[in-house]
């Protein structure tokens, strides 16, 4: 996955993702074209997520592969994601392509 730059050098925001099965948090923020994802508390200066996504590490894995799609993640449970809207929007920013 690779963030397009060019669309994000005027953006300063974070998602918080956490992983039901292992206990881990990560935060992605994406600051002035660059992203910088951190395992466990966010770094001083992240601004508060525009989204929250709780999930399990293979249904994220399943997603990302694109073997299962985000709406049966979601109808099933296995995908939780507080501020959808936001997410896709900054979701957008990356390059999904395998």
């Amino acid at each position: 996955v690779r963030l397009f730059a060019e669309q994000a050098l005027d953006v300063h925001e974070s998602v918080s993702f956490f992983f039901s099965d292992t206990g881990e948090r990560f935060n992605v923020t994406v600051r002035k074209g660059v992203a910088e994802i951190v395992k466990g508390e966010p770094l001083p200066g992240t601004p508060d997520p525009v989204a929250t996504v709780h999930t399990d590490s293979m249904t994220w894995r399943r997603l990302s592969l694109k073997t299962q799609g985000p709406l049966v993640a979601l109808a099933t449970g296995r995908l939780k994601v507080s501020g959808l809207l936001a997410f896709n929007k900054f979701m957008k920013r990356f390059d999904q392509t395998l």
